[in-house]
C-alpha cells in the first residue's frame, strides 16, 4: 500500500522502529471496515440495525480478519476506504443527492486508488450506479473530484525505470501500481492462464461460505467439504441476487467490476 505506507515512513522513516506504526494503522482501518460495513448493512432492503451488527461482530471475530488486521497489508485498508465510497455514494448517488455527498465519495474513491489501484473498479461501480439512476449531476461531481487522485497514479517514466532496476523491486511495484502489467508476469503462456482460472473458480465457489465454515470441513482435500462450501456459496450468491433486485445500491455494481 504505497500512499499509506508513504505516510508512516514520513512519520517514523526509521525500520523497523515504524513497523509498530504500521501494524497500529492497519489496526484503525480494520476498526473502520468495520464501522463502515454496519453504515451500509443496515441501510439494505430488509435488514436493520440488530442484524447489521450481527453480521459485523461474526466478521470481527472471523479468524481470517483477525489475521489479516494485525498484518501490514493493504486489503483492509482498501476494504475500508472502498466501504465508505459505497456508503457515501447510497447517498448521494440519486436525483436529489447532495452535492457535498457525491464530493465526499469521490474523496474516499480516490484514497481507495491511492492505496490500490483495483480502486478504479470501485470509481467505475460508483459511476455506473450514477447513470443507473440518472444521476447525472451527482455523477459529474463525482468524477470531477475524482480526477486529482487520478493523476497521483498515471505512469512515470522516472519511477517505472528506477523499478526496473531490479526484477523484485518491478514485481512488487508493479503489483501495486498497475495490475495489468501484474498479471501479464504473472501469466505468461495459455497453460498458466487455464491453471489460474481453475483456482479463481474454485475460491469464487468456496470463498463466499468460509464466511460461515472457516476453515472448510476436512481442509480443503475434502471432496465433502468442498461441496458443503459450495452449496453455502450458492445460497450466499442467491440472496445477493434477491436483495440487488429489491434495490440495486453502488455497492453491487462494485462488485461487478471488481470481479
Amino acid at each position: 500500500m504505497p500512499w499509506l505506507l508513504s505516510l508512516v515512513w514520513r512519520w517514523q522513516p526509521l525500520f523497523p522502529a515504524n513497523v509498530e506504526t504500521a501494524v497500529w494503522m492497519t489496526a484503525f482501518f480494520s476498526c473502520w471496515y468495520l464501522v463502515a460495513a454496519f453504515l451500509l448493512l443496515r441501510r439494505f432492503s430488509g435488514s436493520n440495525d440488530l442484524l447489521a451488527l450481527a453480521v459485523v461482530g461474526v466478521t470481527a471475530f472471523h479468524p481470517l480478519f483477525v489475521a489479516v488486521s494485525g498484518a501490514v497489508l493493504s486489503d483492509l485498508p482498501f476494504a475500508a476506504l472502498a466501504m465508505m465510497a459505497a456508503v457515501a455514494a447510497e447517498a448521494a448517488m440519486r436525483r436529489e443527492g447532495r452535492a457535498g455527498m457525491a464530493a465526499l465519495a469521490a474523496m474516499f474513491t480516490g484514497l481507495a486508488i491511492l492505496t490500490r489501484t483495483l480502486g478504479v473498479a470501485v470509481a467505475s461501480g460508483i459511476l455506473a450506479a450514477a447513470l443507473h439512476r440518472r444521476a447525472y449531476r451527482q455523477a459529474t461531481i463525482f468524477c470531477l473530484v475524482l480526477a486529482p487522485f487520478l493523476f497521483f497514479v498515471l505512469p512515470r517514466g522516472g519511477a517505472e525505470a528506477s523499478a526496473a532496476s531490479e526484477p523484485g523491486w518491478r514485481q512488487t511495484w508493479i503489483y501495486y501500481s498497475s495490475y495489468g502489467q501484474f498479471w501479464k508476469l504473472s501469466v505468461p503462456n495459455f497453460r498458466v492462464f487455464r491453471e489460474m482460472a481453475a483456482v479463481n473458480i474454485r475460491n469464487f465457489l468456496e470463498m463466499p461460505a468460509t464466511f460461515c465454515l472457516f476453515p472448510p470441513p476436512g481442509g480443503e482435500q475434502s471432496h465433502l467439504g468442498v461441496m458443503l462450501c459450495i452449496t453455502l456459496t450458492i445460497g450466499i450468491l442467491a440472496g445477493m441476487a434477491r436483495q440487488a433486485r429489491r434495490q440495486w445500491q453502488p455497492i453491487h455494481f462494485i462488485f461487478v467490476f471488481y470481479s
